[in-house]
């Protein structure tokens, strides 16, 4: 039987869910809500690439700052930090 509530309670997919979240955001030009969801996303899945779209929030606000702070929280080096800038 296709046991929902463990799907459900899997850190996993609901990082997943919160990333897919963040994308919605995104193209919606809502990039504050969706560095939240990011962030969230990342907490919970642990995937490399919600920390990167939390970060391009970031650089698409504009919020420098902000960026760094975020970056610096996750030990992201100068390299991984240009990475992320070159493609905003």
């Amino acid at each position: 039987a296709f046991n929902t509530r463990a799907l459900l309670s899997s850190a996993l997919l609901r990082g997943n869910i919160w990333h897919n979240l963040g994308t919605a955001y995104a193209r919606l030009f809502l990039f504050e809500e969706a560095a939240k969801c990011y962030e969230e996303a990342y907490r919970l899945n642990e995937s490399r690439e919600s920390l990167r779209e939390c970060l391009l929030c970031f650089r698409c606000m504009h919020d420098e700052t902000g960026f760094m702070r975020k970056a610096m929280e996750h030990n992201i080096d100068d390299m991984g930090m240009q990475e992320i800038k070159n493609a905003v």
